[in-house]
């Protein structure tokens, strides 16, 4: 079963995703970081600039099929069926159509009222199918 994490009261999700990125590549995992089409190349250009001992290979979607291959770290605009990786890190407003081919989604929610919202919405829609939800605050407050 696919298990989902919500990481919300995220202050700069560009940077925080950077964070998670480094965080799942040092576990093993193969990420897919799913980003809106103008958002893709600042997300890009913010793992290029992480220093050297932090620095995270990363490719985009569109570059050869050996590249995608030996690349922990995929970013794309597009969902496919032949997606590559075992975890989902959401950048889009919406869920994914095919959520259950992840291990695990990891949803990045901002502080703005409109990215909380599309959240909500995206709780439900995975709840609803039966999926495993999780919080995370990414500013360490306790749930009240």
């Amino acid at each position: 079963m696919t298990s989902i994490v919500f990481h919300y009261n995220v202050n700069n999700r560009v940077d925080y995703t950077c964070r998670l990125v480094r965080k799942g590549v040092a576990t093993g995992a193969k990420l897919l970081l799913w980003v809106p089409k103008e958002e893709l190349e600042q997300l890009d250009r913010a793992l290029w600039q992480l220093s050297p001992i932090e620095f995270v290979p990363h490719c985009r979607s569109n570059a050869t099929g050996q590249v995608i291959a030996r690349s922990r770290v995929v970013l794309t605009s597009v969902l496919t069926p032949t997606t590559h990786g075992n975890v989902l890190v959401n950048f889009c407003e919406c869920a994914p159509e095919d959520f259950t081919a992840f291990e695990r989604v990891i949803e990045v929610v901002g502080l703005d009222d409109a990215s909380r919202q599309a959240a909500r919405q995206r709780w439900r829609h995975y709840a609803q199918a039966g999926a495993e939800l999780a919080r995370h605050d990414a500013q360490g407050r306790a749930m009240q």
